[in-house]
């Protein structure tokens, strides 16, 4: 078995075997809202509901393909609400593709999804400009040649064709810099102590510190090890693109690991959260974007 077969299963077994905690941002919905409010200017309920109202503005698009794709979840909600009518879907992990041609079964729409495990730039079947959607949801700071994979993403599309991204775009290897650390943990110790609370009375630590690189590795290689390439990259590819900061500093630093607490807290308080998150990314510190490019040419 060569290096990169290996690596690619290492990588795919890693993620049939992975378990996503609730205790995420994701999971909170005023988190969403204040996301896609970023995007589009409105507080719109449901995950990428902010870029998926400007792609609703430049579609449908006929047929799309998906790079690491999971469940198919982000992919199937584009094809019910008729964004998308046809995705070619690649993902490295067996489990995640069996459990995305279960949810396509289950949506009734299998007819409109294949599903391929592998290698997408290694397969033969991917032609060059015969796709009129390229989809890089939480997928594309997992590539380990971010320029390469935009490049050949380009080379997918059709003129007019357009690629959608929405990523994290922080440091590589989620190596948080110092005066990011120093801002967030500014935030995070002016929390109130209920907060930090566990049901087991522990606490969660009053600061969070820089995550051991060695260890991401060893769990998972392919953890964003090009990530802070992606904006630059897509826009020495794709000048003309609209591209959304979405913040991240406090969301996803500040208040690591205190969503479950956080889901007692008001609305109003959660808000006010957010515009510290909404000053940090003023400051230059965005940990996500999403973005809508064009292929002119």
């Amino acid at each position: 078995m060569n290096a990169k077969v290996e690596i690619d299963k290492q990588i795919g077994d890693y993620w049939s075997k992975k378990k996503t905690s609730r205790n995420r941002w994701w999971f909170d919905p005023r988190i969403i809202q204040y996301i896609n409010y970023l995007v589009c200017g409105e507080r719109l309920n449901g995950r990428s509901e902010g870029i998926i109202s400007k792609l609703r503005k430049i579609g449908p698009f006929e047929k799309g393909i998906s790079v690491g794709c999971g469940v198919a979840s982000k992919e199937l909600r584009l094809l019910r609400k008729g964004i998308v009518n046809h995705f070619d879907l690649y993902e490295l992990s067996e489990e995640r593709i069996k459990k995305g041609q279960i949810n396509a079964k289950k949506n009734n729409l299998h007819a409109k999804v294949n599903f391929n495990q592998g290698d997408v730039f290694s397969s033969d079947q991917v032609k060059d400009n015969s796709y009129d959607f390229v989809h890089w949801n939480s997928s594309l700071h997992h590539m380990f040649d971010v320029d390469s994979a935009l490049t050949w993403s380009k080379r997918k599309l059709k003129t007019g064709g357009v690629l959608y991204l929405e990523e994290y775009t922080g440091p590589n290897r989620l190596q948080y810099t110092d005066e990011m650390l120093q801002l967030a943990n500014s935030i995070r110790r002016a929390l109130p102590e209920r907060l930090f609370l566990k049901e087991d009375g522990e606490k969660y630590a009053i600061e969070t510190g820089r995550i051991n690189k060695e260890k991401l590795i060893e769990m998972d290689p392919s953890e964003a090890p090009d990530s802070e390439n992606i904006i630059p990259s897509l826009l020495k590819h794709f000048p003309q693109a609209e591209v959304f900061p979405e913040g991240g500093l406090v969301y996803n630093i500040s208040l690591k690991g205190l969503y479950d607490n956080l889901q007692k807290e008001s609305e109003e308080y959660v808000q006010t959260l957010m515009i510290a998150d909404e000053l940090a990314i003023k400051l230059g510190f965005s940990l996500r974007h999403s973005a809508i490019a064009q292929k002119s040419k």
